[in-house]
C-alpha cells in the first residue's frame, strides 16, 4: 500500500510540474518574448579612423528615399551608427530576428572606406539591409 501511495504521490507532482511547464510556455508565446544579443563586429580591414553600421532600405527592387549604400570612396550623409543589436522575436504565428541601429555617431559627412552587408530583413513590405563600413570623417565638412 506505501509504494502505491508514494507512486501516485510523485505522478501528481510530474503532472502539475507538466501542467505548470505547459502554461508557462503558452504564456510567453503569447506576450511575445525577446531575446536581446548584439551582433558581433569584423576586424578592420583598412586604416579608416572609425567603424560602425548603416541601413538602406529596398521594396520592389528600388532603394527608398536615402538611396543605395554607398559605395567604397563615396561620402554620405547617411546616419552611422556604433552598434547593430540584434533581437530574436518569438511569439504566436512569428518567430524571426529583429535588428536595430543604436548609438548613433554625430551627424556629419563620412567617406566610405570599407562596406560589407551583414544581415538583410523583411521590414514594412521591403528589405532593409544592414552593413558594417570603415570610414573617415569627410575633409569637406
Amino acid at each position: 500500500m506505501r509504494g502505491l501511495l508514494s507512486r501516485s504521490h510523485s505522478m501528481d507532482i510530474s503532472r502539475s510540474t507538466l501542467l505548470f511547464c505547459a502554461l508557462l510556455l503558452f504564456v510567453l508565446t503569447q506576450s511575445g518574448c525577446f531575446f536581446s544579443g548584439g551582433v558581433s563586429t569584423f576586424q578592420k580591414t583598412t586604416r579608416a579612423s572609425g567603424s560602425g553600421f548603416l541601413s538602406a532600405t529596398e521594396r520592389n527592387g528600388q532603394w527608398d528615399a536615402n538611396g543605395p549604400p554607398p559605395q567604397v570612396g563615396e561620402v554620405t550623409e547617411r546616419p552611422v551608427y556604433r552598434k547593430l543589436e540584434k533581437t530574436s522575436a518569438l511569439s504566436i504565428g512569428y518567430i524571426g530576428k529583429v535588428y536595430e541601429l543604436t548609438d548613433p555617431y554625430p551627424h556629419r559627412r563620412y567617406r566610405i572606406a570599407a562596406i560589407r552587408e551583414i544581415s538583410s530583413a523583411a521590414e514594412g513590405g521591403g528589405t532593409v539591409h544592414y552593413y558594417e563600413v570603415e570610414f573617415d570623417p569627410d575633409a569637406g565638412s
